[in-house]
C-alpha cells in the first residue's frame, strides 16, 4: 500500500512542525495576520500550526471528479486505513471541524484522499485542507488531470444529449398538437416554455 501525505517540509515523523514555538513568535511580532489564520488552539489550550496546504480550486474538482463519493473519516469502511494516515489522522483532528475521505463510488477504484475540512459541509466557505492519499498506485497529478477531464466530459456530454433528447421531444410534440392539444401544452408549462 502506496502512501503520500501532504504535510510541509518543516514536520518531522511524529508530524510535529519543527520549530513551532519559534515559528509561532515570529507569527505574532511580524504580525502576519494571514499566517496567524493557519492556527488553530487544540483542546488542551496549545496553539498549533496547520501545516498542511489547502484544495486548490483545480485540485477539487480534478480529485472530486475522480474521488466524487464524501464520507467522513469515523464511518469510512471501503478498505483498510493505512497506519500512516491514521497517525496523519490523529495529528489533525484538533486543527479542523472534521475529516473527511473523499473516494471513487466503487470500492475497486482505489487512491482515496484524506481532507480536513473547516466550516459546514453544505458552505460555499467550507475551507478544505489536502492532508494524505493512499492506495494501490497513487496516479501522478498529470494522469489524475487526465481521468478527471475524461470523467466530467463524459458526464457533461450524457447530460448534454438526455436535454437534447428532452427538447427534441418537446419540439415534436408541439409540431404535431392540434390547437386543443397546445392548448393543453400551454396550461402544464415546461423548461421549454421560458
Amino acid at each position: 500500500m502506496l502512501v503520500e501525505t501532504y504535510e510541509t517540509p518543516e514536520v518531522d515523523e511524529q508530524g510535529t512542525v519543527e520549530c513551532e514555538a519559534e515559528a509561532l513568535e515570529l507569527i505574532e511580532s511580524l504580525d502576519l495576520e494571514g499566517q496567524r489564520e493557519l492556527t488553530r488552539q487544540t483542546e488542551d489550550g496549545e496553539v498549533k500550526r496547520v501545516p498542511y496546504p489547502k484544495v486548490t480550486k483545480e485540485q477539487g474538482v480534478v480529485i472530486q471528479a475522480v474521488c466524487p463519493k464524501e464520507t467522513k473519516l469515523n464511518e469510512y469502511s471501503d478498505q483498510a486505513i493505512p497506519l500512516r494516515i491514521l497517525q496523519v489522522a490523529a495529528h489533525a483532528k484538533d486543527l479542523f471541524d472534521y475529516l473527511v475521505v473523499w473516494h471513487p463510488e466503487n470500492a475497486d477504484e482505489k487512491d482515496p484522499y484524506l481532507i480536513g475540512c473547516n466550516g459546514e459541509s453544505w458552505s460555499s466557505s467550507r475551507e478544505l485542507y489536502l492532508l494524505a492519499r493512499w492506495g494501490e498506485e497513487l496516479l501522478p497529478w498529470g494522469e489524475m488531470v487526465t481521468k478527471a477531464g475524461a470523467l466530467i466530459r463524459g458526464k457533461r456530454l450524457t447530460k448534454l444529449r438526455e436535454i437534447v433528447s428532452l427538447a427534441k421531444a418537446a419540439i415534436e410534440a408541439t409540431e404535431s398538437a392540434d390547437p386543443e392539444a397546445a392548448i393543453e401544452l400551454s396550461a402544464t408549462p415546461s423548461y421549454y416554455d421560458h
